[in-house]
């Protein structure tokens, strides 16, 4: 199993709003592309190793994200999708004295730097990177209304330091291991929709595990998921709701349609032959500030552009037949050019049940996801075990019988593994998806509000007096007739105070007492 990583819960809890009828009305309903700015530090460029390697791995995040979204109704508004505006890799460590390319920053910290530049031209901007955070695999600031985090939000001051809070990253590492790319698209999806003000699912409705091992979790789960049930990549009804209220206040602010492509991303778009972004430095493929029958077409006698794919040179012409263009992996063969495309065909999965990630799982469908249960007709399942070390333990059962749920090391299972004590990989769900196993196979619980909390305590005081202020506006009557009340009790105290004083004396008097 494959394990998603604890994705941090939003920094703002989403406010109810009330959406009138004429504001319903005027909902562009063609208005379904979030034109992001997508940045790959330095470290996510070294794990792929060149710039055309890590467009090719971005495209694929985007594809497999808008899948997700497209498919999804956010109450009536439907197609969202997401289209790559603008691109920047680093390829080299730009200023190696900046804190941001500490290699021993944490994720709050690299978000807050991130939010630090002015993202106003985009609808969201992310950065990815490639850093072990154990159980983190991204954070996002969560949708509100106006500036105050998500979708559409623009760059302003809290507590005297200019953030644009449209603003998340996701690691593509977890416990030393690379993420398969399903867990990586169900990763950016999650904090997508903490971008569109979708919080983390709490309520038993939306939690169905809890209750139903069947199905799974959905995608807004705050913990551990395997992302092999078929709600892990679905929206809850709860987050659907969330995510719609959002998209009814705020995506008209900067959303577009989705039906032109964008010259200059690096991103191949339909209707593009080729796109290598928005500099003219590319022999092959006019740039973006081409006069318009020019930009983002090859160039004359250029038979196809880097751009393109990775079987084409830098001379603008194929590469050969048999040149490797996909090398290969523990479940995949390797591709290589077929001579007359710039695109690298798809590798071809190894055969299932072939070992992979040092014997721990087994290939299926070309990917490293299986479990070794699998290989004697047996499921695997998770122990039960008060010690976080047993927790951690393969453990197998017969089909459909959790009752037979039992650790390799078992005798119900000598036959099958010979007693052999086999430890779960690191990042594994453990304890009822609440914790992950380390690279010291332990289970350890997750910290529900670790990075983000200390994000949340560094803004959270400047937006709570934001709220209060732009309810103070909205409500002044409200004001007014509290310190109206208030002075009236205070008079009438010090009326009937006064009274009391005088009958007091005029007793005293009365019985000869000074």
């Amino acid at each position: 199993m494959h394990p998603v990583g604890h994705l941090q819960p939003p920094v703002l809890k989403l406010k109810k709003e009330k959406t009138s009828p004429r504001q319903r009305r005027s909902l562009d309903y063609s208005r379904t592309s979030c034109l992001m700015h997508i940045k790959a530090d330095f470290l996510f460029y070294r794990r792929f190793g060149s710039l055309e390697s890590v467009v090719a791995q971005i495209a694929s995040y985007v594809k497999a994200v808008n899948a997700i979204y497209e498919r999804t109704d956010f109450g009536g508004i439907k197609y969202i999708d997401f289209k790559v505006k603008s691109l920047h890799v680093s390829s080299t460590k730009d200023d190696p004295t900046s804190s941001m390319y500490s290699r021993f920053i944490g994720p709050e910290k690299l978000l807050m730097l991130h939010a630090q530049s002015n993202w106003d031209g985009y609808c969201l901007s992310y950065l990815l990177t490639d850093r072990d955070y154990s159980g983190v695999l991204g954070i996002a600031f969560n949708g509100q209304a106006g500036d105050l985090g998500g979708i559409c939000s623009k760059h302003r001051k809290f507590q005297g330091t200019l953030r644009s809070l449209n603003t998340g990253l996701i690691t593509i590492q977890k416990y030393g291991h690379y993420l398969p790319p399903r867990i990586i698209h169900i990763a950016l999806a999650h904090e997508l929709g903490h971008s569109l003000g979708a919080p983390h699912d709490e309520s038993q409705q939306c939690t169905p595990f809890s209750w139903d091992t069947t199905h799974g979790n959905f995608l807004m789960f705050d913990y551990a998921t395997d992302g092999d049930q078929p709600n892990n990549d679905r929206f809850s009804p709860c987050s659907t709701a969330f995510i719609g209220r959002t998209l009814r206040a705020k995506k008209d602010q900067c959303f577009v349609e989705s039906d032109r492509p964008i010259c200059g991303n690096q991103v191949l778009d339909p209707g593009e032959e080729c796109d290598a972004g928005s500099e003219p430095t590319d022999p092959c493929c006019y740039a973006a500030g081409e006069t318009e029958g020019l930009r983002c077409k090859l160039k004359t006698g250029a038979q196809c552009s880097p751009s393109q794919g990775p079987c084409c040179g830098p001379d603008c012409k194929y590469f050969s037949w048999g040149k490797l263009c996909q090398a290969e992996t523990e479940c995949l063969l390797g591709s290589t050019c077929l001579g007359n495309t710039a695109h690298c065909p798809a590798p071809v999965p190894k055969a299932n049940f072939t070992p992979c990630l040092m014997g721990a799982q087994i290939c299926l469908d070309g990917i490293c996801r299986g479990s070794l249960c699998l290989i004697h007709r047996l499921e695997p399942c998770e122990c039960v075990s008060s010690s976080p070390w047993e927790q951690c333990h393969l453990c197998c059962q017969k089909p459909g019988q959790p009752n037979t749920c039992a650790s390799t090391t078992s005798s119900l299972l000598m036959a099958e593994f010979n007693g052999t004590r086999l430890p779960l990989t690191p990042g594994t769900p453990c304890k009822g998806h609440r914790g992950y196993c380390d690279k010291f196979h332990i289970c350890r619980l997750v910290d529900e509000d670790g990075p983000m909390a200390r994000v949340k305590n560094a803004i959270v005081g400047f937006v709570e007096l934001e709220d209060m202020s732009a309810w103070m506006k909205t409500r002044w009557w409200a004001i007014l007739l509290a310190i109206l009340i208030v002075a009236a009790m205070m008079s009438f105290t010090v009326f009937f105070f006064e009274r009391t004083e005088d009958s007091n004396r005029g007793k005293k008097k009365c019985m000869g007492l000074v």
